[in-house]
């Protein structure tokens, strides 16, 4: 089992002072897919105590945003996500969100190795206001039930507000697919 203060060591070693360069950003990466690998091991163990499978699932979704975070920085995404809600840089509060939720869709399809560590950190995120996100309630907070078009919740939602990728393109919710976000930001 992991110790009980991994998750301060690991914010320590993996976010040291400083800018890093894109070999320290993809050395933490790796260092963050390793930990989370062997938790997946463990936690796919059947003897697993419920306790403990607890703990570590909440130590793997800390390390999985941590290396998603690390993701957003290499990509050099300035709104501190792949996208962006329209007005976002004069929102009272801000969220980083999950397109498509991290524990109630990604993490299951990782668990179940239906994608792989590096497509995990690499789905939709995107960064919208408080307003907006107060606005994804009932299931619409922890379920997406059009993969295809991820960015439809935030329509059903009542969002009416332009997104706008990295680049600064507009996207259009009701049509912009899953294929599309990995055509243009998973080309490795």
């Amino acid at each position: 089992m992991l110790p009980t203060n991994f998750y301060e060591k690991a914010k320590q070693v993996f976010f040291n002072k400083g800018r890093a360069n894109q070999s320290d950003i993809d050395t933490r990466i790796q260092a963050f897919k390793q930990v989370i690998d062997n938790i997946k091991e463990e936690r796919l163990d059947e003897n697993i105590d419920l306790k403990k499978d607890i703990a570590l699932s909440d130590i793997q979704n800390k390390c999985l945003r941590l290396a998603t975070n690390l993701y957003i920085r290499k990509i050099n995404a300035t709104k501190g996500a792949q996208y962006y809600e329209q007005g976002i840089d004069e929102a009272d509060g801000k969220i980083f969100e999950h397109v498509i939720p991290l524990e109630n869709h990604l993490i299951p399809l990782y668990m179940k190795s239906i994608i792989t560590f590096d497509q995990l950190i690499r789905f939709p995120t995107c960064r919208l206001s408080k307003k907006s996100d107060n606005l994804l309630t009932g299931k619409l907070k922890d379920e997406n039930t059009d993969l295809e078009h991820p960015f439809q919740r935030y329509r059903t939602a009542g969002i009416k507000t332009n997104f706008y990728k990295i680049n600064g393109d507009l996207i259009d919710p009701a049509t912009y697919t899953l294929d599309e976000h990995y055509k243009y930001f998973i080309n490795d």
